[in-house]
């Protein structure tokens, strides 16, 4: 959760430095509501009372093999066709920019990708139980946050960091 975290306070600061409002459902190490079930849905709700325009989530995987690798993203079982083509764009990109194994684009009834309202992905770095995966992650953490960002802007738009102080 603190990699998690940390990932999506960097990609706040680069989305904002390019020009677009980032609404955050978290910012520090808290949880929204005392169990996951309406801890997840206080997300979705806190996105879709913004009126966002898409929503992702990052994270990093975890499995029992060590051996297992690479970047997935995922969509929710109620996906757009927008959602569906952001996710492959997102994770062709972080490929591109990571050389990290490319594993697949997966469809799954998670939460905050089947009740927000907006384009919605999830994105997986890597596995946390893969050193390989770990360090390329922390090394190339920009490399990531770039590469979701570009894809962002590519599916909704770039920003109006023109208008912004530099």
């Amino acid at each position: 959760k603190t990699e998690n975290l940390t990932n999506a306070i960097a990609l706040k600061a680069e989305m904002e430095r390019r020009g677009h409002t980032v609404v955050m459902t978290r910012t520090e190490d808290i949880e929204l509501a005392a169990e996951l079930g309406p801890d997840l849905e206080r997300r979705c709700q806190i996105a879709n009372d913004a009126g966002c325009d898409c929503f992702v989530s990052l994270h990093e995987n975890g499995y029992h093999d060590p051996d297992a690798h690479g970047t997935e993203t995922i969509h929710g079982t109620n996906a757009s066709a927008k959602s569906k083509q952001w996710a492959q764009d997102c994770l062709d990109r972080l490929c591109m920019a990571t050389g990290m194994r490319k594993r697949e684009v997966i469809t799954q009834g998670i939460t905050v990708l089947v009740r927000t309202d907006m384009p919605a992905i999830l994105v997986e770095f890597g596995f946390m139980t893969n050193v390989g995966d770990m360090t390329t992650i922390r090394n190339d953490r920009a490399a990531f946050i770039s590469a979701i960002a570009d894809s962002a802007e590519a599916m909704f738009g770039v920003g109006n960091a023109a208008s912004k102080p530099a």
